[in-house]
């Protein structure tokens, strides 16, 4: 019987962001450190694979759940004594203190993250903490899907590479209710699993992440599946007012910031990064919303910094 080395793989750089959905609360954990004690700008990016695929080859647990997603081939996992293929485009999902090991090869198939999930206070219509733990009746849950995840999966890679947790989130949440929906033996699942809070976050999310991007009402519609005149009422009842005023409003906020915390920035960069492409439009939505021009707004309020 193979040697158990490691019980618990603990990193000391994980970054973590917690997420509501339904009646669960789900901490998401980015680990930008994997080893602890190595730092990977001070030694070789290969050796860091290394060593990073030698620990995964090791028999060994999380304390929270561990997701993987099969991108290319197929990768063997071993569960104390059995071992288990996985093919492409397979959802695997360990649940804590499971002992696992990945064989080899695997790096560049698959792509993991870990996450914890507890239940939380709010009052919803589907009871997900309760569906999800149930998933695991045996020591992992896997799931061929017949949705291709490659994109999503890439976005997400993106996401965390670039900070964006809003956006790695928001994709969580799409595959979370993909695997609800379809392992339900329910039709009415992927209605619940869409219900008004769902939505909600969704629309947050996606208003937080594309704000000062060209994005329309239609566009964010479609994603979630609404009319543009559904969507609008939802907006009106959670944000006291219309689209494109929440939106300016928000790009109003960023822009101020911007200007009196990055004094090299010139009114024209804050203009483009605040999701303006003409300074005239920006000028005149800045004048409308604080009462005064960029400049003015900038001279008035340093002084009280």
């Amino acid at each position: 019987m193979e040697k158990v080395l490691y019980d618990e793989l603990k990193h000391d750089k994980y970054l973590e962001n917690s997420i509501n959905i339904e009646d669960a609360k789900f901490t998401l954990q980015f680990d930008h450190g994997l080893i602890p004690g190595y730092n990977v700008n001070s030694r070789d990016v290969n050796d860091f694979l290394d060593i990073h695929q030698s620990k995964s080859q090791i028999l060994h647990s999380h304390e929270g759940y561990e997701f993987f997603y099969v991108k290319d081939e197929s990768i063997n996992i071993l569960f104390d004594k059995k071992e288990e293929i996985f093919e492409h485009g397979t959802i695997i999902i360990i649940p804590p203190k499971t002992k696992h090991r990945l064989i080899d090869p695997w790096y560049g198939r698959t792509y993991s993250f870990l996450f914890t999930i507890e239940k939380n206070s709010l009052k919803t219509d589907f009871p997900l903490y309760s569906k999800f733990t149930q998933l695991f009746e045996k020591d992992y849950f896997s799931f061929r899907t017949q949705h291709n995840f490659s994109n999503t999966i890439d976005a997400m890679d993106h996401a965390e590479s670039d900070s964006n947790y809003f956006m790695f989130s928001y994709h969580f949440h799409g595959i979370l209710a993909h695997i609800m929906t379809a392992t339900s033996e329910s039709a009415t699942m992927s209605i619940r699993t869409d219900s008004t809070s769902t939505r909600l976050h969704k629309l947050n999310l996606l208003i937080n992440t594309y704000y000062a991007q060209n994005i329309s009402i239609k566009e964010i519609a479609d994603e979630l599946g609404l009319s543009t005149r559904q969507l609008n009422r939802i907006i009106q009842k959670k944000y006291g007012c219309k689209f494109r005023t929440l939106i300016t409003s928000k790009r109003m906020e960023l822009a101020a910031n911007l200007l009196l915390s990055d004094e090299e920035l010139s009114i024209l960069e804050v203009s483009m990064r605040s999701g303006y492409n003409s300074p005239k439009g920006f000028y005149t939505a800045f004048k409308n919303h604080y009462g005064c021009l960029p400049n003015e707004y900038k001279a008035k309020n340093q002084k009280n910094l």
